[in-house]
């Protein structure tokens, strides 16, 4: 598989943004990607999934509104690429009916590694397990050590 491409969901993306559980790992990856010049790409749909977990956030008042909103600021420097495709709508409704997800939002990032041959990271626990055994590039956040990209 190339090395040159990552795969990150929101799970990967809200703890560089707010501090989390997994922030110290998803800082560790996302150095190691910038430094080895790694592209990272997600789905479009990433921007909305962010947005709206900083907001439910605030709205739980486990961070304040001024710290959601530098944390959205953040996001829109990330440079992420964002892949847009509609092709990509096909494959992610048949990949989620291959896990038995109940959506297809997890099963568009699966669809975005799948096309450009690159890891995908993740931090839900859920969606590796039922996609590890079919997807051999995805990898969870929580296992990083060593190399990680």
């Amino acid at each position: 598989m190339p090395d040159f491409r990552i795969v990150v969901d929101a799970n990967v993306v809200v703890p560089l943004l707010v501090a989390e559980e997994n922030s110290a790992l998803a800082f560790r990856l996302w150095k190691s990607a910038r430094l080895s010049g790694k592209e990272i790409l997600a789905p479009g749909l990433i921007i909305f999934e962010v947005t709206s977990a900083v907001y439910r956030k605030a709205f739980r008042k486990l961070i304040d509104w001024e710290s959601a909103k530098s944390a959205i600021d953040v996001l829109t420097k990330l440079n992420i690429h964002l892949i847009t495709d509609p092709l990509l709508l096909v494959r992610a409704f048949e990949i989620a009916r291959e896990l038995g997800r109940p959506t297809t939002y997890d099963a568009h990032y699966l669809a975005v590694a799948e096309h450009f041959d690159a890891i995908f990271w993740t931090a839900d626990e859920k969606l590796y397990n039922v996609a590890r055994d079919k997807f051999s590039w995805i990898k969870l956040l929580r296992d990083l050590e060593g190399d990680v990209t």
